[in-house]
């Protein structure tokens, strides 16, 4: 299991939220269905292009925020 896994689960939990199929999902977003497999299986790392396209098939929008880790 991969690093990426943890955000994989969230994309697929996003995808079944709004009532999508992955090839509905692939097919929307550009990519192959067996890409947003191994997206959500974290076995495929994410280009940041590739997030985009997800998010923007979902109806979301990809927000990046860098936050200071306390001193101490």
């Amino acid at each position: 299991m991969d690093k990426n896994y943890g955000l994989g689960r969230h994309i697929k939990a996003l995808r079944k939220m709004s009532g999508m199929t992955q090839l509905e999902l692939a097919q929307a977003s550009g990519l192959e269905r067996t890409s947003i497999t191994n997206i959500e299986r974290g076995n495929q790392a994410l280009t940041s292009k590739t997030l985009h396209d997800i998010a923007d098939a979902l109806g979301y929008e990809v927000q990046i925020k860098f936050m200071r880790k306390p001193v101490g």
